[in-house]
């Protein structure tokens, strides 16, 4: 696999009222920066209120390490570099390969 996209994983961090009762938006932490391989899936479209709708997903792979096996599918990741930079996708499931050297991740674009 080659590592050709830099990834930033976040988690979804619960704000606190302001005081006067008023929920505070929730927001999303870095937890990792790392390369990563991509290898987007194509041809998965939904019907959403009527309308089709074109929904991007593919798989994620990068090194394992202590901090990459502690991504759960409540994270997701943006692309911070290369032809998909900008992009969000919510973690769908992670699986550990084989050998234990990589993590896959199964993502879907806005689905966090």
């Amino acid at each position: 696999m080659r590592y050709r996209h830099r990834v930033r994983f976040e988690v979804r961090q619960p704000q606190p009222d302001d005081g006067s009762g008023n929920v505070i938006p929730e927001a999303w932490t870095a937890v990792v920066t790392v390369w990563a391989g991509w290898r987007p899936k194509f041809g998965r479209e939904q019907i959403v209120a009527g309308a089709l709708e074109s929904t991007a997903q593919g798989v994620l792979t990068v090194l394992a390490f202590s901090t990459t096996m502690a991504i759960r599918p409540d994270h997701r990741v943006v692309f911070v570099a290369g032809p998909y930079r900008g992009r969000t996708f919510g973690v769908h499931s992670v699986t550990p390969t084989i050998d234990g050297r990589e993590i896959e991740f199964l993502l879907v674009e806005g689905d966090s």
